[in-house]
């Protein structure tokens, strides 16, 4: 994909515009820290555009979701063991009475709506 010609009209006209030759071209540069070297804010968390804090915010609460989704899972199975280990023969004697995965872990709270 070839970047976007730039041309003077498209510039804005009261703010300053900061270019960057790249190996493909020039590209607008957003700086993090303004003239009187304080903090802009918008250009460090969204790279002077408010579409790329967007994808960041969904990207990070699909990390969050998985992270929270493994511990959940794992703190159930670990749940699920320990049943088993405190009585294994009574839940080897259950197996054969069990048609389905709803009986197998209707003791445990979980709800499996697998037939």
């Amino acid at each position: 994909m070839h970047p976007k010609i730039i041309k003077p009209e498209d510039l804005p006209v009261e703010e300053k515009v900061y270019l960057k030759k790249s190996f493909d071209g020039w590209r607008v540069v957003h700086p993090f820290k303004n003239e009187d070297r304080s903090w802009n804010l918008k250009n460090l968390f969204c790279n002077g555009s408010y579409w790329n804090i967007i994808k960041v915010l969904v990207i990070l609460i699909l990390i969050i979701g998985m992270v929270w989704s493994y511990k959940h899972d794992v703190k159930e199975y670990k749940t699920i063991l320990e049943n088993i280990y405190d009585d294994p023969y009574l839940w080897c004697a259950t197996l054969p009475t069990r048609t389905n995965l709803n009986d197998y872990f209707s003791d445990f709270n979980t709800t499996l709506n697998i037939k």
